[in-house]
């Protein structure tokens, strides 16, 4: 009787360890995956943050460009006012 009693109570502790390392590898790859689809989801807000970076830098480029544009790039003059020449770049 004593030693169905043993082999019962090995057979619970095997299960109760399996159980247990089954847990921790559950835990493991959720850990795992938590981790991985923060980085994505870092990777993705790095993107968009430099996407709207590069419309601003864009948007004020352009601005810039065609006020430029508009004054013209008058070099230097030479002699008198009728000498004044407008380049264009």
């Amino acid at each position: 009787m004593a030693r169905f009693k043993a082999e019962v109570a090995d057979k619970e502790i095997a299960h109760l360890k399996d159980e247990l390392e089954s847990s921790r590898r559950r835990e493991r790859e959720s850990f795992e995956k938590e981790v991985n689809n923060a980085y994505r989801r870092g990777k993705r807000e790095i993107v968009e943050f430099m996407k709207s970076r590069h419309d601003k830098f864009s948007q004020k480029f352009g601005e810039l460009k065609g006020r430029y544009k508009a004054l013209a790039d008058y070099r230097e003059c030479r002699g008198t006012m009728v000498g004044c020449k407008r380049t264009y770049p």
